[in-house]
């Protein structure tokens, strides 16, 4: 996880604390030593990370793409989505 990425969402992210533990939760699956933004994870992996249901996770996804916060490049079939976390 990228310390600076999850300092930006400490200190500027979303209000809702809901959506700040999923953001959380998909910052914690970017590579740091890269420096990326951007997380592959299925939505059964939120679940275990987060302990919320399904239906949480993609209202709360829903959210942060409308709000600008992240962008989600769908999986398709057996494949886990793309997450994008936009600089804040």
């Amino acid at each position: 996880m990228s310390i600076r990425i999850l300092n930006e969402i400490w200190e500027a992210g979303p209000e809702k604390a809901t959506d700040r533990f999923v953001l959380i939760a998909i910052a914690s699956a970017c590579h740091n030593e890269r420096g990326d933004r951007t997380a592959r994870r299925s939505l059964d992996w939120l679940e275990r990370r987060t302990g919320f249901k399904r239906n949480t996770i993609t209202e709360s996804i829903k959210r942060l793409t409308e709000g600008g916060w992240i962008e989600v490049k769908r999986g398709g079939r057996g494949l886990p989505n793309r997450y994008t976390i936009r600089p804040i």
